[in-house]
């Protein structure tokens, strides 16, 4: 009686042991601090001064309609920023896969069958057999050790990266129009 009581601690004390490996693996991601130069301007420009304006529509600011319709037209034919839009559809695409592993997976399938057998067409001893079958499968993997949560905090990471990179074609190109 005391070594089945025994067998039964040994065991809750294993599985314990075993669970308390069940957290997410690495260190969590945290920004680097960055300091700046204490002084690396020794003029004050106010052109240099920082502006809370959106800098993507920059030509807005000149409020003239040729100048925009020209911008229009170039971003409209121009292949480099194509390519980042769809960096950029891409990477959600990924982010949109990454994320939906968190969720349960369910499939259903079902199916029939009618077999006729005996006799010619329109004959008494003829015979039909329906047969139907339905079936429903689902499936659920546990983020025990953080395999999923880290996929997605790297596709979120990759899908900022791009999406900056879009931006940084759309600034670098519409300079050289």
């Amino acid at each position: 009686m005391r070594t089945r009581h025994a067998i039964k601690f040994l065991k809750l004390i294993v599985l314990l042991i075993l669970l308390s490996g069940c957290t997410t693996v690495g260190p969590d991601y945290k920004t680097p601090e960055m300091q700046p130069p204490g002084e690396w301007q020794k003029t004050e420009d106010p052109s240099l001064k920082p502006d809370k304006t959106d800098i993507r529509e920059w030509w807005n600011i000149f409020d003239d309609p040729m100048l925009s319709r020209l911008i229009a037209m170039a971003a409209d034919s121009n292949h480099d920023l194509r390519i980042a839009v769809v960096r950029v559809n891409e990477a959600r695409a990924r982010l949109g896969v990454v994320s939906g592993q968190t969720a349960p997976v369910v499939n259903a399938v079902s199916g029939g069958t009618v077999d006729r057998a005996g006799g010619e067409t329109g004959a008494s001893n003829a015979s039909t057999h329906t047969r139907f079958s339905a079936g429903l499968d689902t499936s659920w993997e546990i983020d025990l050790f953080g395999r999923i949560s880290r996929s997605i905090e790297a596709e979120t990471a990759e899908l900022q990266a791009v999406a900056e990179d879009r931006n940084d074609v759309m600034v670098t190109r519409s300079r050289a129009v």
